[in-house]
């Protein structure tokens, strides 16, 4: 049966809160588990080319998020969209998703020699930002279209005639960037910044490129 608050959104609308859960669980899932057991160290070279190809990849994966939430856009916008199409577009951003996911994951567990363990964390935690990010916007989305009377009042908004919320996912430069370059600088010596290369360009690359700024993702 449908109430006064249902009727404020469109079916569809409704529907893409409920089939988007999954993924606002698994994100929730990762965030709050606990590191698993150190796992053997690794060389510098080893470190700086895994952190590379995880950076990498968590990049391309932000990306498509980022088309993934501006056809999300135009599926809210709609009068009407099919529950299939619905299902459709929450299963592609849950896959992006679990990319992000696994990328986050594989550089967490990374576990290299105890002298480069400073610079590890700083980049688990840089790419976890964004991740908290994520999963604080796809959270509103679930709670303003389980119940948009509520997420009105909580913003003080009226709840009668024509009301815009801004739903916009917005991501921030993780400040963890900036203190990993300071402890290259500081801990890795010239004869070994060979093997940092890469992993120094993708840094710069997200820091200044803009792939972590807010906009119009």
């Amino acid at each position: 049966m449908a109430t006064a608050t249902q009727a404020l959104l469109p079916p569809h609308v409704t529907l893409l809160g409920q089939a988007l859960t999954p993924a606002l669980n698994r994100i929730e899932e990762q965030l709050t588990n606990r590191l698993p057991a150190f796992k053997p160290g690794g060389s510098i070279a080893d470190f700086a080319e895994t952190a590379q190809e995880t950076l990498n990849q968590f990049g391309e994966s932000a990306d498509r998020l980022a088309g993934e939430v501006r056809r999300l856009d135009g599926l809210v916008s709609a009068s009407a969209v099919a529950d299939a199409d619905v299902h459709r577009t929450a299963g592609r951003i849950e896959m992006v998703l679990d990319e992000l996911l696994g990328s986050h994951a594989a550089l967490r567990e990374l576990r290299p020699e105890p002298e480069y363990a400073d610079g590890h964390k700083l980049l688990a935690a840089a790419l976890r930002h964004p991740l908290v990010e994520i999963r604080d916007w796809l959270r509103e989305l679930v709670d303003v279209f389980a119940d948009p009377a509520a997420a009105l009042e909580k913003r003080g908004l009226p709840d009668r005639g024509q009301v815009n919320l801004n739903l916009a996912l917005t991501l921030t430069a993780p400040p963890e960037f900036k203190e990993f370059s300071r402890w290259l600088e500081a801990q890795t010596p010239p004869a070994e910044r060979t093997d940092w290369d890469g992993l120094i360009s993708l840094v710069v690359g997200f820091a200044l490129g803009g792939l972590f700024f807010g906009g119009d993702e």
